[in-house]
């Protein structure tokens, strides 16, 4: 199914779901048997740190990263609790996370990878990191889901653009 899709649209694939396992009362995280067959369909993955150790054998987010486009994703998002490192077409960009409180961690993913795909169909892949990072960042402060505006974002990207050297995107 996956390869037919690959062939109409970009997909995309957050590996937590692959990777979570019931063992007794609890979630763990294990190895995704099926990665190799499944990832050379899809334009983006997305990982946390820890899931990407545990589908690669290494913490080092830059050779994960390396790990993951070999194969087969074009464009990989690997969150951390600083930010998020992506690695698109061998480049590689970050962006930070600068929250003022950590209240809304639940789906802080979903929210980069979401924000992430609709601005890539604008914006090149750095400028599309920064708008995402900053949007979880906001996220990140509140529980449930995003439920800022424009111009809180805007905000975001201009403090970061002064303390990071960030590129204007807007």
């Amino acid at each position: 199914m996956l390869k037919k899709l690959s062939k109409i649209a970009d997909l995309s694939i957050d590996v937590q779901g692959f990777m979570k396992t019931r063992q007794g009362d609890n979630l763990i995280l294990k190895d995704w048997k099926e990665k190799a067959r499944i990832i050379p369909y899809l334009k983006y993955l997305k990982a946390d740190i820890a899931e990407a150790t545990i589908l690669t054998g290494t913490s080092d987010l830059h050779k994960t990263a390396k790990i993951l486009a070999k194969l087969g994703a074009k464009e990989i998002m690997l969150t951390h609790k600083e930010g998020v490192l992506l690695y698109v077409g061998g480049e590689f960009y970050q962006a930070p996370f600068t929250p003022k409180s950590l209240k809304g961690r639940s789906g802080r993913g979903d929210t980069c990878i979401s924000t992430y795909i609709g601005k890539r169909l604008i914006l090149k892949p750095y400028p599309a990191l920064c708008f995402a990072a900053a949007v979880t960042t906001l996220k990140l402060e509140k529980e449930g889901p995003f439920r800022g505006d424009i111009k809180d974002v805007e905000t975001i990207l201009e403090k970061n653009k002064k303390n990071t050297n960030l590129v204007s995107i807007l």
